[in-house]
């Protein structure tokens, strides 16, 4: 995957989660204004990972969440974090690491 189509919001999967129904990610942008400078000087957004839940029947999104936050995106790979147990947890994911979901079958009244 490239960082245009993480920004576009193409479905993707983790290297190595490829069993039928496995959940899929999708970046979510909370504003579409909410840009500010990073310490590069460069346009930051600010921005989510939402996990969709599958079916492993067909593969159609029955459910999805929040998942990550994103702190920044770089050239090779993102960076975010969540709470777990009252803890931070940071984590990098490399582009190449993202597989693009290319079965998309979406319910009809999905919100993702």
């Amino acid at each position: 995957m490239t960082k245009q189509e993480f920004l576009n919001n193409t479905p993707f999967k983790i290297k190595g989660s490829g069993y039928n129904g496995s959940p899929t990610y999708k970046y979510f942008l909370y504003d579409s204004d909410a840009v500010w400078d990073n310490k590069d000087g460069e346009g930051q957004r600010n921005g989510m990972i939402v996990e969709q839940i599958r079916s492993s029947i067909d593969g159609r999104i029955i459910d999805s969440h929040y998942r990550l936050n994103v702190s920044s995106i770089g050239h090779v790979s993102i960076n975010g974090f969540t709470h777990v147990m009252n803890k931070e947890v940071k984590v990098s994911i490399r582009f190449d690491e993202m597989l693009i979901h290319d079965n998309e079958v979406v319910m009809p009244d999905s919100i993702v």
